[in-house]
């Protein structure tokens, strides 16, 4: 199976009895991107969420009298 990468548009032959193959086919709504690709979109989405942190909030302890 000929797929293209949406992000470099390269075209890459995937086996037909592969699963990310059957994925494809079978749900329409999924994309394929290369694996340098996914490996760079991740390394930039990583680096961007270390920077968030991520607010946490302690509940008070209330005496009871």
């Amino acid at each position: 199976m000929k797929v293209k990468c949406i992000l470099c548009d390269d075209i890459h032959d995937l086996l037909d009895n592969s699963l990310e193959a059957k994925r494809l086919r079978n749900h329409l709504d999924k994309v394929y991107m290369c694996s340098d690709c996914t490996s760079r979109i991740t390394k930039k989405t990583e680096s961007h969420s270390s920077d968030r942190r991520i607010p946490s909030f302690k509940k008070k302890q209330t005496e009871f009298i």
